[in-house]
């Protein structure tokens, strides 16, 4: 989940490069061109879209965000200036109704039950093997999706190179990084670490070919923890529908856990109880898990994210020396790591993560 791989072409190593099908005789010889970067796919309306898209999924206060969004969606279908505005017009109005509609049963439930929910007095220790599992499914599609935002980034300010070599996609085996995918947390996990964490395998990204090479830089590095907060967001709101539909469809519905991301959820009476209570599960640790992941990657340290968003908005004259931090970058963030800084920082998300829960319990009404 580090940043995407920056390559600057070599005389021993061209760029993806556009190659003549049937250039003239005397140039067959030297059929390389220059490259060029890829047509826009997309208008500004449509990157204003995504940028909203996360805030109107929070619960209640997204509201605002979520009108703005479906706006936004109707000009885009209405008026695509390039060729990917329309599919995000489409995108943008069914993520704003589902954020609308999702506001409206949590008002329906908040209106009826009038309580806070209290803070359970015991949660099991022993989380069971299917919740296990399931957070697990959900680190792997927060990975695998920073992964393909970064790539669908690169693609919209103009650099195809990661689109070529299959990265936008949803396969985990194509974004598997042996030290960040499995050493390293395999290390936090047999050492009881409080929380884990790692990265994939960059993203190739060749910014020559960017259109406008200082928002491309930005747009990529910040795409990929942008995908993370929107994943966190929907498993959120997600989480107050299944409760609010819960709550008014099931008199005397026993709930304990439904709002702590870290401990299991157990709800009762009615069929289907435990089915329901895995689902919440998998969105609770959505929420954690896409949170810790995008405070980790905007940690100001090579090769994270942060790190190239600092050197970005930096003067040229000062990223120059940033830049040069890269080198020992990776020796940094294992220093961290060890000393237990990084573990600090991402216990502060992870208690913001349980208070969001806590908000969404309130809305339910569940404890």
């Amino acid at each position: 989940m580090d940043g995407p791989e920056t390559k600057t072409p070599t005389p021993n190593e061209p760029p993806e490069q556009a190659v003549d099908p049937d250039p003239p005789l005397p140039m067959r010889a030297f059929a390389y061109v220059v490259p060029v970067p890829a047509e826009r796919l997309v208008s500004w309306p449509a990157i204003g879209a995504w940028a909203v898209a996360p805030f109107s999924l929070v619960p209640l206060v997204g509201l605002p965000a979520a009108i703005v969004l479906l706006v936004l969606g109707v000009w885009l279908r209405t008026r695509p200036r390039y060729p990917w505005d329309a599919k995000t017009g489409t995108a943008a109005i069914a993520i704003a109704c589902i954020a609308i509609a999702t506001g409206a049963v949590a008002v329906v439930s908040v209106i009826l039950q009038g309580r806070l929910p209290q803070f359970p007095e015991h949660v099991a220790a022993d989380i069971p093997i299917a919740t296990r599992a399931l957070q697990i499914v959900a680190l792997i599609m927060a990975v695998v999706l920073h992964e393909c935002g970064h790539a669908l980034a690169a693609a919209w300010a103009g650099d195809l190179t990661a689109v070529k070599r299959n990265r936008l996609s949803l396969n985990p085996l194509r974004h598997v990084d042996l030290v960040g995918s499995i050493v390293l947390p395999g290390i936090l996990i047999a050492t009881g670490a409080s929380s884990v964490f790692g990265w994939a395998k960059p993203v190739p990204v060749v910014p020559q070919l960017f259109r406008k090479r200082r928002w491309g830089n930005l747009g990529v590095s910040v795409a990929g923890v942008g995908v993370n907060l929107l994943l966190a967001m929907a498993c959120l709101s997600a989480l107050v529908l299944v409760g609010s539909v819960l709550n008014l469809l099931v008199p005397g519905l026993e709930a304990r856990g439904f709002w702590l991301p870290v401990a299991p959820t157990h709800l009762g009476g009615f069929p289907g109880a435990v089915g329901v209570a895995l689902v919440a599960d998998l969105l609770k640790a959505g929420v954690l898990i896409n949170l810790v992941l995008m405070a980790f990657n905007l940690l100001p340290i090579p090769p994270l994210d942060g790190s190239h968003v600092v050197e970005t908005l930096l003067p040229a004259s000062v990223a120059r020396h940033w830049a040069q931090i890269r080198r020992g970058g990776f020796l940094i963030l294992i220093v961290c790591i060890a000393t237990g800084v990084v573990d600090r920082v991402l216990n502060v998300v992870a208690i913001a993560a349980v208070f969001l829960c806590y908000a969404a319990g309130a809305i339910c009404g569940l404890g």
